[in-house]
């Protein structure tokens, strides 16, 4: 199985030609979005970890709490 992330116009029709010149029949399968980079994780956990701090509280309290208002309402719609 071969993975590819397309973040360009150009690779995206680098991937459609590839697939326009495969021999019939074959299976694709993609998704959306990509995970976050570990410097994004990185920076998500500095701030809130300086929240917590603000607010005197752990960083895995504001993250649960972060998740319950915002991440919760996203996954369910």
């Amino acid at each position: 199985m071969k993975t590819h992330t397309v973040i360009s116009t150009e690779q995206a029709q680098r991937i459609a030609n590839t697939i326009t010149g495969l021999p019939l029949p074959f299976t694709m399968t993609w998704t959306e979005g990509n995970k976050r980079s570990l410097n994004q994780n990185a920076l998500l956990h500095k701030w809130l970890g300086e929240i917590a701090k603000q607010q005197g509280d752990t960083a895995a309290d504001v993250k649960g709490r972060c998740h319950v208002a915002y991440g919760v309402p996203i996954r369910m719609r």
